[in-house]
């Protein structure tokens, strides 16, 4: 029976070993005395299991309030950029880009909140690319100086270029983002 009560004790997380006495109940400081089960066992691989799932938890619910937080800041400053944009030049055909990205932003990090692993891979891409050509532009307007609204527009492209390299750290290498995207890809 004691070999029983051992090998019990021995996957419980109230366990305690003592030189002298040898394995001991936490609790009651004794060897075990009990029949057939313990009324205070506690399975130590459950216990450490639950541990891990409110840690995991934790990490997943403060990686969905700072995602919550940075999707919104940045949406909002790709607002305030077509604004300031729409307020210093007329409307044309570079607006309708920019309302058009905006658009396409906040339908993205809808898509990637919830998990959707193609919004992510394609909202990198699409991020890439508007680098690119955002470095492009620079080159051609600082070639073309004569353009009088060159200065402006540089200024939108590289504050656009910042919140697209921005948006390509976020979804890819952010560690709290990765656990909460991970949570939201195998939730749906």
């Amino acid at each position: 029976m004691e070999k029983i009560r051992n090998e019990i004790c021995l996957s419980c997380r109230n366990k305690k070993f003592d030189l002298q006495k040898g394995l001991l109940c936490y609790l009651t400081n004794e060897k075990p005395n009990f029949e057939t089960s313990c009324p205070d066992y506690l399975n130590e691989e459950k216990y450490i299991e639950e541990k891990y799932l409110i840690s995991d938890m934790q990490y997943i619910n403060e990686g969905k309030r700072n995602t919550l937080k940075i999707f919104a800041l940045l949406f909002f400053a790709e607002l305030l950029s077509v604004i300031v944009q729409l307020s210093f030049i007329s409307f044309n055909n570079f607006s309708v880009v920019s309302i058009v990205g905006v658009t396409y932003s906040f339908l993205f990090y809808i898509a990637i909140f919830y998990g959707q692993k193609w919004a992510k891979y394609v909202f990198s891409i699409i991020n890439i690319l508007a680098i690119l050509a955002g470095i492009v532009f620079i080159i051609i307007f600082i070639n073309r100086a004569y353009l009088t609204e060159a200065p402006k527009l540089m200024t939108k492209i590289f504050f656009s270029m910042l919140i697209y390299s921005f948006n390509i750290y976020y979804v890819n290498f952010n560690n709290l983002f990765l656990i909460f995207f991970d949570y939201q890809n195998n939730k749906h």
